[in-house]
């Protein structure tokens, strides 16, 4: 009986160290497209082959060799999600009823992005970019019914990205970068000790619950590259590729019990039994790789007013099939979380409008499906296939200084179902239930040519 209690541990705590080395932002996945201002307001349609800012460092480090000028953008984009979970089915691994309310999860969230680039002589280029190119945050609070799944979730990453781009011809340009992206993830899940001690002292399910903290972080490399083609005068084809970055995640697994727990746990421990050397602070080790992408876009000159934008972005999710969390405390044995995701492509489209010499409206609209599915879907990833709408402004305030602002709503095509119903970590329960999801992303920036 203590092997089967060990073994319900483990998998409770390989669920909580893995699951929080990096899950869902907005976009699919939890991968940010979030990286400029002035591409938000078109949904990021034909970001490989738009060049119209430094912004395109990320998108495509070929595009600073139609830029000319010395220039710097910063900007920053509000994402406020609305995440509801609608249980169907909860109970304990003993089969009572799980306690709790329906989960709400959205925390609006700010990320920021810089760029500057500079000319070097007359058909070189180089520039940084800094962003973050995955995220999450999400909070459900301590009191939910699927608390003993994900209470807290933060993951953080900040990218560096120092590139340098070659104007061969006047059609065709070559750019890559190095990207250095260090990753911070925060994770927290109640425990549920009342079924996890009840073979031992009788305990009640959900009457003694305890809760798991981890922190976890480190420093990965990637580059990126691309070419543009310039085959027509009004025609521009944008080709880019991210690389994978490899993530090795260390930190720290730290746990809180009530006291007839933490005395239960003593006396386990003096009696050698192994379930009493579980639940000590501990440190814990895991690897993530954040995916490939490549994109292929193309910008039209309808009139002197008027562009066209349109792309296809793949992603290489498959890669993403488990999580295998370490733990220092051999009371903890390595454990995997299945993730078994698959390989995304999203596309977008969107115009320019051309106002005056001073002013440009932005329109677009994307397809963005979500890499999970419902078998192997978790709390940590409220995902579900969605559509982008977004419109932005760019304005010149004075000479060399321009405003960019944008609004994109993006909203669920399906509901996200979660089925978590016979499943290995039977003391976090049995739920099945399904998400309501949405987002609104507000966009400001300024670029400064100098």
């Amino acid at each position: 009986m203590t092997k089967g209690l060990l073994g319900s541990v483990a998998s409770v705590l390989a669920i909580t160290a893995a699951m929080g080395a990096g899950e869902k932002a907005y976009a699919a996945g939890f991968q940010l497209f979030d990286q400029s201002p002035s591409g938000e307001g078109e949904a990021f349609a034909g970001a490989a082959a738009v060049h119209e800012d430094a912004s395109t460092i990320f998108f495509n480090p070929a595009g600073m060799a139609y830029l000319n000028d010395y220039q710097a953008i910063g900007g920053v984009q509000i994402i406020s999600p609305n995440i509801t979970f609608n249980p169907t089915h909860a109970t304990t691994g003993a089969g009572t009823p799980l306690m709790g309310t329906s989960g709400t999860a959205g925390v609006t969230t700010p990320v920021g992005n810089f760029y500057v680039m500079a000319p070097l002589g007359d058909d070189f280029r180089v520039g940084l970019g800094v962003g973050a190119p995955f995220g999450l945050v999400t909070d459900y609070g301590n009191t939910w019914i699927g608390r003993y799944y994900a209470q807290r979730t933060v993951l953080k990453t900040y990218n560096f990205n120092p590139s340098l781009s070659y104007k061969a011809t006047d059609w065709l340009s070559v750019g890559g970068g190095f990207n250095v992206m260090y990753a911070d993830a925060f994770l927290s899940n109640a425990i549920d000790f009342g079924s996890i001690l009840n073979p031992v002292i009788g305990t009640a399910p959900q009457s003694q619950d305890g809760q798991a903290k981890l922190e976890a972080n480190g420093t990965g490399y990637g580059f990126n590259g691309g070419v543009i083609i310039k085959p027509l005068e009004h025609t521009t084809i944008g080709l880019s590729y991210r690389s994978m970055v490899h993530l090795d995640l260390n930190g720290s697994a730290n746990f809180s019990t009530t006291s007839t727990v933490s005395q239960t746990l003593a006396l386990l421990q003096e009696l050698h039994n192994p379930l009493g050397s579980a639940f000590q602070s501990t440190g814990v080790h895991t690897t993530l790789n954040l995916p490939e992408s490549a994109s292929a876009a193309i910008t039209q000159d309808l009139t002197d007013k008027w562009l066209l934008l349109g792309d296809l972005t793949w992603t290489h999710w498959s890669r993403f099939k488990d999580l295998v969390a370490n733990f220092d405390n051999p009371a903890q044995p390595q454990q995997s979380v299945q993730e078994q995701w698959s390989d995304t492509v999203r596309w977008a489209g969107g115009v320019q409008y051309k106002a005056s010499e001073k002013a440009k409206l932005r329109l677009g609209i994307a397809y963005d499906p979500t890499p999970t599915s419902t078998e192997f879907r978790t709390f940590r990833i409220p995902d579900a296939d969605r559509f982008w709408l977004s419109a932005g402004y760019n304005v010149e305030l004075i000479p060399d200084l321009s405003l960019d602002f944008a609004f994109t709503h993006i909203f669920a095509l399906t509901n996200g179902e979660v089925n978590l119903v016979n499943n290995p970590a039977a003391p976090a329960g049995n739920i099945n239930g399904t998400f309501d999801f949405s987002a609104n992303i507000f966009a400001i920036g300024l670029k400064y040519n100098f």
